[in-house]
Formats: structure tokens, sequence, C-alpha cells
């Protein structure tokens, strides 16, 4: 069974149809630290304090199956710098820096204990505040391997030949002139100057399959979306924007999956993203971030539990 979104992207956009290209969003609290453009110096604390910009983080948590209140709570634990730091987020992180060149300071903590020891936790949330990524001796070794094992892929290797890292970009969407924000972590372009967007992913499973189902969950769709309706609102691109993940495997042998999201999934993320963006600007204007549900709604049960049950019934 799909999932039909259209119903709620017209309802969505029915109600912010009053926003236009002269109107930008307002709402408690939208004043931007920075105006739209490219930034190649901006750091990563930088980049993620900037919660009155909506990010494609943020837009993937604003549909379903989560919703506007979820991604509320969730933008007020990063206002209040109480973002999560897993052990999973910090190697990827630090990943991220190995590969490609660029981003948070990578700090060894060693305290002796495991990362939920104490001591260990009160030295990491000083290189967390300090804007560093703490990483326990083991956390080094594993993302040390991770790194040279996306070093060695030879399509890899091809792709960050040329081109610019943690490339961050702001601009304001045509929908209701949403601020909004994208940071990609590599850059390029083809030989015939298609732009090329590169974003590293550690996974379980990089097969076409397990991470095909891992790009659904995780919003990657919406992802590619967000970001190619950035650069194409600065101009920076064409309408044809690649979107390239590089998938590595977080255990050995640490294999390593390159892949272009195809058309059926950047349209899937541009219908969501839309759905994101006006939802955004209601929730802003109205200053109310809904649940699930408003009212008492009808709940469908699994077609794999109702089915066979009806069937016997029948």
């Amino acid at each position: 069974m799909s999932l039909d979104y259209s119903a709620q992207v017209t309802e969505v956009m029915e109600a912010t149809k009053t926003l236009t290209d002269e109107v930008p969003v307002e709402g408690p609290g939208i004043t931007l630290a920075l105006e739209d453009g490219v930034y190649q110096d901006l750091s990563h604390g930088d980049y993620h304090a900037m919660v009155e910009r909506l990010s494609h983080s943020g837009a993937v948590r604003l549909v379903p199956p989560s919703c506007p209140a979820k991604f509320r709570w969730w933008q007020d634990q990063q206002t209040a710098g109480d973002g999560e730091h897993t052990s999973a987020l910090d190697v990827g992180q630090a990943v991220h820096t190995l590969v490609f060149g660029a981003g948070p300071q990578i700090e060894i903590v060693d305290t002796g204990h495991g990362r939920t020891a104490k001591a260990t936790k009160e030295a990491m949330r000083k290189v967390w505040a300090a804007g560093g990524t703490p990483l326990t001796p083991g956390e080094q070794a594993q993302a040390t391997m991770l790194a040279a094992a996306v070093h060695a892929d030879q399509t890899v290797r091809s792709l960050l030949a040329q081109g610019e890292p943690e490339t961050s970009f702001l601009w304001h969407d045509q929908i209701g002139q949403v601020p909004c924000r994208g940071r990609a972590d590599w850059i390029t372009h083809t030989r015939d100057g298609r732009t090329v967007i590169v974003d590293l992913k550690t996974a379980l499973d990089a097969s076409p399959a397990g991470f095909g189902r891992a790009s659904a969950n995780l919003g990657y769709a919406q992802q590619a979306d967000f970001y190619g309706r950035g650069l194409r609102a600065l101009g920076l691109a064409g309408g044809d924007v690649a979107f390239v993940l590089i998938a590595v495997e977080k255990t050995e042998p640490y294999l390593v999956g390159v892949y272009e999201l195809d058309h059926d999934a950047l349209v899937a993320g541009r219908v969501l993203n839309d759905m994101a963006i006006a939802t955004w600007a209601q929730c802003v204007r109205e200053d109310r971030w809904p649940g699930y549900t408003q009212g008492i709604e009808p709940l469908a049960l699994p077609y794999w539990y109702t089915r066979p049950l009806i069937e016997t019934g029948a």
C-alpha cells in the first residue's frame, strides 16, 4: 500500500496560500542572523545554531510519520544545547571530518573508563561545548577504519577529486518565503556542468536493498530535494542536481556503497518538503505546533492483521 500525502499537501498549501514572494513569513522569534548566500567558513556549531531557519532535518520531523509537535520539541532541545550526543553520532561526525578534511576537531578522551562513566561524560561535555567531537580510543580506531574504507573506494576518489567541503547555503523558499538552510558534505560538478551534491552516511547495511530502506525511513529523499532547491534558489545550480550518497557500513569489513537517488525518490522528496515548508510557515504564523491528531480520527489497522481475519469471517 502506497502513502498518499496529496490531500494533506493541498490542505496545508491552501492554508498558506496568502503567503507570496513579497510577504516573508513572520512569527515569534524570527530574526535571521545571516543573510541568504553561500558560506564556506561557517562553523559546524554556528550553522546548527541557526534554528530560525528550517533545515532538512527539521523538514523530515514536520511530516508523517512525525508531526509539528515533535519537531518543536526537537528544535527546543537544539536551542537549549541539549542536542543528542551518542557514540554513533560522534563516530559519524568524526568520519566526516576524516573523509572531507573539514569539520569539528576530533578530541580523544581517554579516562580509562567507558563513555558512560562520569569522568568520561564530563570530559566529553567540555569538548562538545568547545565545538569539537570527542571520541574514546576505541571509537577513534573505528572512525579511522571507516574513513580509510571510504577513501579506498575508486568511485569515491573520483567524486572527491575536485570540489568544496562543508558548504553552507541559506535561502528563502518560494513557498511563503520560508527561511531555510542547508550544509552539503561536498559539492562538485561534472564535466558538462551538472551540480553534484555528495553526502556521506554511516550505515548498518550499505547494500542497495538495506540502504534503500534506511534512506526511506531517514528522509534522505527530502534531504536531496531540500539541498537542490536551496542551490537553485541561489542561482548556483540548474534544474538537474544530482544527489549522491556514500554509505559505509559500521562493522567489518566496512563495505562501501555509492548511490544516486532516482527520479521517483526526488519527486517524493519534493512533495514531502512542500508539505513540510508550508506546515512550518503555518505553525510559525499561528504559533501553534499540533501533534498527531486534532479531534477524533479514524484508525486503520495494518493490512496483514485485518485481511486474513476478514477473509476467514467472510
